[in-house]
């Protein structure tokens, strides 16, 4: 058994049976591997009864604290609010699809001078046209940003608090968590799973949500924006003196940049 205190941060997930499952199979790990330990679940806007959704698992109350958003928003925003609550020595942010058993071997990860721990799928399973656009907006951030992002990297990690504290001091309006976990800098390792199969437990973001959180990560973390407002810049730049150049030639020459003579109009 570890002498360290662990932070389980979650969001609460739509289905009950997946919650109940999920905590029943945590509390047990963690209760067979830590001294100490508490888990934070964050109603991200749910309205169901969640003294009754655990039913039959009261011996696990003592450690569970509930933080309930007044509405539902990003789910990057809403683990920041748990983390904003977490008060363990290691935190585990977890995915509610990714195998609680991995808990402990994340921690183990840990010990070997690594301060975030992510777990990696080795085949990442998503639609073709999603799969798609995610291959792309890696792209352009592997291109175009000083930041590392593996393509098959999970939500569910493990971060020390020091590498916590850092992460935290990057207040920004919109997260893109993954951007900012490689932003901080901190030894990075990953364990390697098989995908999970079956329907996930998560409300699925849609389209315009991704687009949204591309758009922040793009702009927070890359350089392209402040490039094409250059080439604007330089564009308008020429254009306005060749059209001062192109007045001039013909008020006093009588033809205009390109050579064509410029006909007299009477007056």
């Amino acid at each position: 058994m570890y002498n360290t205190f662990i932070s389980v941060v979650g969001i609460i997930p739509d289905s009950t049976y997946v919650l109940k499952s999920v905590l029943s199979k945590t509390h047990k790990v963690l209760k067979e591997s830590f001294q100490d330990f508490e888990i934070i679940l964050v109603n991200n806007g749910l309205s169901y009864d969640f003294d009754n959704a655990l039913t039959g698992l009261e011996d696990i109350y003592s450690h569970i604290r509930v933080l309930n958003l007044s509405k539902s928003i990003d789910s990057n925003n809403a683990i920041v609010a748990g983390l904003d609550h977490a008060n363990g020595d290691y935190i585990i942010v977890m995915d509610m699809d990714v195998f609680p058993e991995l808990i402990a071997e994340l921690y183990q990860k840990t010990q070997e001078n690594n301060d975030v721990v992510y777990v990696r799928f080795r085949d990442r399973k998503m639609p073709f046209l999603k799969k798609s656009i995610f291959k792309l907006f890696y792209y352009i951030m592997d291109k175009y940003s000083d930041i590392q992002i593996d393509f098959n990297m999970s939500d569910t990690r493990i971060i020390s608090r020091r590498a916590l504290n850092s992460i935290l001091r990057v207040r920004e309006k919109m997260r893109y968590m993954k951007g900012i976990y490689s932003f901080v800098g901190y030894r990075t390792s990953f364990i390697e799973i098989n995908s999970p199969v079956g329907n996930s437990s998560k409300r699925s973001p849609s389209y315009s949500q991704l687009l949204t959180t591309a758009i922040s990560a793009i702009t927070s973390f890359t350089d392209i924006a402040h490039k094409l407002l250059l080439y604007v810049f330089f564009a308008s730049l020429i254009f306005c003196v060749g059209a001062s150049v192109n007045a001039m030639s013909v008020k006093f020459l009588g033809f205009d940049i390109f050579g064509n003579p410029t006909p007299n109009v009477p007056g």
